[in-house]
């Protein structure tokens, strides 16, 4: 019985340890970002966790005690490190004394050498406590419509102990991506076998999410909280008042069919914020979690982590996110077509998602285009590749001449616009900072999910599919073209499938406890609803006018 309350407090005190270390890490240096009233702004961590910047010291000098009697115990002679920051912090007052603190930590790890799994398993128990606080914030604020920025403090923690976790891994998913097809995994073709009531629970959480954000506490006059709601409601009134054709005319030429699609839906939904910002995400998003289930299963194989896992990290993912913060309704609806395409061949099948894709959004067709063509080259299957290059062109030209038939625009000329002005852009502020902001600043931080990229960046450097290390690799290229245009680097990895690559990282996560992807779950639910907490009602002009046209 000792030897067990030896390891639980061992195990515990190394989890002290590692929260403390992710959560002064980005002391003084690293800015965090947080959502609040539609307003997106970067704190500079250096808050003390325990109240006071003494209750904390107190802690790590107890936890770093009693992990090194039970570990190692010359990890004792790193103590007096702590009463000298603490000194030195509180006579000059500069924090960048509090980076004595992870300093002292790293010392203490690397005298006891802890396994990496141990490791991971610390930081895992750490981020529950953190996870819990500010899930309970976000579940308070919208049951009650409670300011947000008073449970800031509740929600502050979690974030900062995830901000070097995400900034890090966010740089190096990027040059990753060109390294991503050398370490390539073997997909498992064909498996099937996954129980189809698995799909129950993801599929229950896009509607649960986008009501969170309508509900009459935090959203009684119902007003649109997607961005592009206001667009596609423009385009509904002069389709009303002019016809559809004339509105196709002077609206948005480059995807007339799917604004079709949404004219006639409208007919049986003519409330535009129902429409576009509750019925439309809610069926995008779950046409995304069927098709990420679908080409998981493809991909990976049968198993909890294909048929159960990734769906439910999709449902709560930085696309779904992002699509219910920016709208982007199109991309939403291309995107499952997309993702289902990337575990097909050159087939029937494959003509009809690629055809669809390019009249529904001609961005997401020239990204998947391009990587569901170089898939198959790195394993040097040159005639496959050829056949796929044959019906992209058909479907390319194909989707030319019938938006050229409809509204005169095209499916490569927006392309071909867009990396135009990227490339002139490309030396506009700093590369880096940029793929960062693309990320954690673009549409109120709604894609910014530390634990997935994370995640996506381990997946990929242990090996991934073909066509999922393909797709990373024409992102990484895109992100390139777009290094001066944060914006586009945002649309670019809204598009990305980081959670169908986590499949590779949770399989190994899972050798390590059973209960480990649910802990990575809670915290990544917990941190995605404070991005949707922060997406207040769009009011005031030009979104005042949706409501109008209702």
């Amino acid at each position: 019985m000792g030897r067990v309350w030896r390891r639980i407090a061992s195990l515990a005190s190394l989890a002290t340890l590692v929260l403390y270390l992710l959560y002064y890490i980005p002391s003084s240096w690293l800015q965090t970002p947080y959502t609040v009233d539609r307003v997106t702004r970067f704190a500079i961590p250096g808050y003390p966790l325990a109240g006071s910047y003494l209750a904390d010291y107190i802690i790590i000098i107890i936890s770093t005690a009693v992990y090194s009697v039970l570990s190692s115990p010359r990890a004792l002679a790193s103590i007096p490190m702590l009463p000298i920051s603490l000194f030195l912090l509180q006579l000059t007052g500069d924090p960048a004394y509090l980076l004595f603190i992870p300093a002292q930590i790293v010392i203490v790890i690397a005298l006891s050498r802890p396994s990496l799994r141990l490791l991971v398993l610390a930081g895992l128990i750490a981020s529950i406590p953190l996870s819990a606080i500010s899930l309970a914030a976000s579940i308070y604020y919208f049951a009650g419509g409670r300011d947000l920025y008073v449970l800031r403090g509740l929600i502050m923690p979690e974030r900062i102990f995830w901000s070097f976790v995400g900034a890090s891994s966010i740089i190096a998913i990027y040059f990753s991506g060109f390294i991503a097809p050398l370490r390539r995994a073997n997909a498992n073709e064909g498996s099937s076998g996954c129980c189809s009531k698995l799909l129950l629970t993801p599929l229950s959480i896009p509607p649960a999410v986008i009501a969170l954000a309508h509900l009459p506490t935090v959203n009684p006059g119902l007003y649109p909280v997607s961005v592009d709601t206001y667009y596609y409601a423009l385009f509904l009134q002069r389709a009303d008042s002019l016809g559809l054709w004339e509105a196709l005319r002077v609206h948005n030429p480059d995807r007339p069919a799917y604004l079709i699609l949404i004219y006639l839906l409208h007919r049986v939904f003519p409330d535009p914020v129902v429409l576009m910002d509750i019925i439309h995400p809610i069926a995008a998003i779950e046409l995304l979690v069927i098709a990420s289930h679908y080409a998981s299963k493809k991909l990976y194989g049968s198993g909890s982590i294909s048929c159960l896992w990734i769906p439910l990290m999709v449902a709560s993912g930085h696309s779904a996110y992002g699509f219910i913060a920016g709208g982007y309704q199109a991309n939403s609806l291309a995107l499952p077509l997309a993702i289902m395409l990337l575990a097909r061949g050159a087939d029937i099948y494959s003509y009809l998602l690629l055809q669809s894709i390019a009249l529904i959004h001609p961005w997401t067709f020239a990204m998947y285009s391009a990587s569901w063509i170089l898939a198959p080259i790195a394993s040097r299957r040159l005639r496959e590749a050829g056949n796929r290059s044959l019906v992209a062109l058909l479907s390319l030209a194909v989707g030319e001449a019938v938006n050229r038939s409809l509204s005169g625009g095209g499916v490569f000329s927006p392309v071909a616009s867009i990396a135009y002005q990227a490339i002139g852009n490309i030396y506009s502020g700093n590369p880096i900072v940029n793929i960062y902001y693309g990320y954690a600043l673009y549409a109120w931080s709604s894609i910014y999910l530390p634990p997935i990229t994370a995640l996506a960046l381990y997946s990929t450097l242990r090996g991934l599919p073909a066509s999922i290390s393909s797709t990373l690799l024409v992102a990484s290229l895109g992100s390139t073209v777009s290094l001066g245009d944060p914006g586009l680097i945002h649309r670019i990895y809204l598009n990305t499938p980081l959670e169908i690559m986590i499949q590779p990282a949770l399989r190994d996560v899972e050798k390590i406890s059973r209960r480990s992807i649910a802990i990575i779950y809670i915290a990544t639910i917990a941190y995605g609803l404070t991005n949707i907490a922060g997406l207040t009602p769009l009011k005031g002009a030009p979104w005042e006018s949706i409501i109008k046209i209702r």
